[in-house]
């Protein structure tokens, strides 16, 4: 049987816990909006005419997106970043499509990349072509090589690929953040 003192220690647990709980609410509404923030509705540009057009390597339909800007007149060039230029074809004969492997084959060296590519050619205005997931840490990347204007626009991807990709960016966006902080 229980003595007396423990069910007063039990009384007064309850009223501790039960007020535990709306902070571990708040706390997990606060966490579901920042990640939704930085990995599913990123902020994103309105695209208006540039020099090129540079898409990140990765799953969704980013190419079709690239394609898709180039078409409505928003830039003469296509900058794929891919990992075998060989696979690399023309989509177009009125657009000039650049395939480049970045080394290394990460966000990070496609940013160093697109960074060169764009002094070679002397670009100053770009857009930028990931998924919503990669979006955030695009930019940063990007805006540590290249001092040009960048406008950023996500392409879209499959509900499995985001899933993966947000879990993947709440490690590889602190990464980026604290550990690699240069281009």
């Amino acid at each position: 049987m229980d003595s007396p003192e423990r069910d007063a220690d039990q009384d007064r647990s309850k009223p501790r816990t039960l007020r535990r709980w709306p902070w571990f609410a708040i706390a997990a509404i606060l966490l579901a909006t920042l990640e939704a923030v930085l990995f599913v509705i990123p902020p994103t540009d309105e695209p208006t005419p540039a020099d090129a057009i540079v898409m990140f390597d990765g799953p969704g339909d980013r190419i079709d997106r690239a394609w898709e800007l180039a078409d409505m007149g928003y830039a003469s060039y296509v900058v794929v970043s891919i990992d075998d230029t060989s696979k690399c074809t023309p989509e177009r004969p009125d657009i000039e499509q650049i395939c480049v492997t970045p080394d290394p084959p990460t966000t990070r060296g496609e940013a160093r990349a697109f960074a060169d590519l764009a002094r070679e050619r002397g670009w100053d205005h770009l857009i930028a072509v990931s998924t919503a997931s990669q979006s955030v840490r695009a930019r940063l990347r990007l805006s540590r090589c290249y001092d040009g204007e960048v406008q950023y626009v996500t392409a879209p991807e499959s509900f499995l690929d985001r899933v993966y990709r947000v879990i993947y960016e709440n490690g590889a966006l602190p990464k980026a953040l604290i550990v690699q902080r240069d281009c």
